[in-house]
């Protein structure tokens, strides 16, 4: 809220900021663990995608040169569950830069290929605070709303960032920084108006008046399409197969109608999907994941927990689908 108010100083058109808080915290099937996630909505404020990013770059300076020592033993607990939790990765910006659409609130997550179903964790609604500013002086938080105050369609309102088309940005003054917080995604945001061309390069002018462009090679129709390569990776589990059936189903969320046992085997697969698999065989305690590499990379994720690798015959083989 202090950063906030920082970037926005109270004015006559500008005296309180409210804050809409959900709550998506669950299991991550993606990255096999548990994942707190928490969307921050300041539904007063109307920005673009290039002050979006440079808010969150201040934040995120703000969090890292605190001397704030609660934040401080925060920042040492929440590294002590996962050095990946660095406050860069906390305040993400992939929903400023990411191309694959952006959640609604009271909207659950699916998994990606191979389990593309709901992860159970929808944003919930948490509460709407209230940061004010008395007398030049930062005012406790005020909880003006708690989750049963307001209708579900009330929170999808008051929750949405989308502004129509030409919607005044809020007034706001820019933060001074020497240097902005790393990216998580490789599609940079220019400020509006920003060539494509990199400082302290010059376009070479041609007779038709633009680089040249080499153009696309087109497609043979007689060409055969490429084998897309099949990658299996061996692990190992202990237990029995109606164990190993209980973890899939508590732990990873797997679903009982893609799998199929007997006394000696479990395999699971995706109705559809030929690729990706999971086979545990009882007599050798062997799990085999198999399918596309960004199929096994989910699928090793979500059953890490409870498989271990297996001893010196380990390995990863590499085929092709027909």
């Amino acid at each position: 809220g202090k950063a906030m108010w920082e970037m926005y100083p109270p004015s006559d058109t500008l005296k309180i900021l409210d804050l809409v808080v959900f709550d998506s915290t669950g299991y991550s099937k993606l990255k096999g663990v548990m994942k707190t996630s928490i969307r921050l909505v300041w539904s007063g404020l109307t920005v673009d995608k290039e002050r979006a990013l440079r808010i969150r770059d201040f934040v995120v300076h703000k969090f890292k040169s605190t001397v704030d020592e609660e934040i401080k033993a925060l920042e040492a607990r929440i590294l002590g569950y996962n050095k990946d939790n660095q406050w860069h990765s906390i305040f993400g910006d992939s929903i400023y830069l990411n191309k694959n659409g952006i959640r609604m609130p009271l909207c659950d997550r699916t998994s990606p290929a191979p389990f593309k179903k709901p992860e159970k964790r929808p944003f919930k609604p948490v509460g709407v605070f209230r940061f004010a500013f008395e007398d030049g002086v930062f005012q406790d938080p005020e909880v003006i709303c708690e989750k049963e105050g307001l209708r579900p369609d009330e929170w999808m309102k008051i929750g949405s960032i989308r502004k129509e088309m030409g919607s005044p940005i809020t007034e706001w003054t820019a933060p001074k920084l020497s240097e902005r917080a790393p990216r998580s995604c490789a599609v940079s945001a220019m400020p509006p108006g920003a060539s494509g061309v990199p400082r302290g390069q010059t376009k070479v002018r041609t007779h038709g008046g633009s680089d040249p462009v080499t153009p696309a090679r087109r497609k043979d129709p007689q060409q055969q399409p490429r084998k897309e390569k099949l990658t299996q990776i061996e692990r190992e589990f202990t237990g029995t197969v109606a164990e190993f059936k209980q973890r899939l189903l508590e732990q990873a969320g797997f679903s009982e109608e893609d799998m199929e046992q007997d006394d000696t085997k479990l395999v699971w697969s995706r109705a559809g999907d030929s690729a990706a698999r999971v086979e545990f065989r009882a007599g050798s305690k062997r799990v085999y994941i198999s399918g596309q590499g960004h199929q096994c990379k989910s699928l090793l994720n979500v059953i890490s927990a409870f498989v271990k690798t297996a001893g010196e015959s380990t390995r990863s083989t590499t085929g092709y689908s027909t």
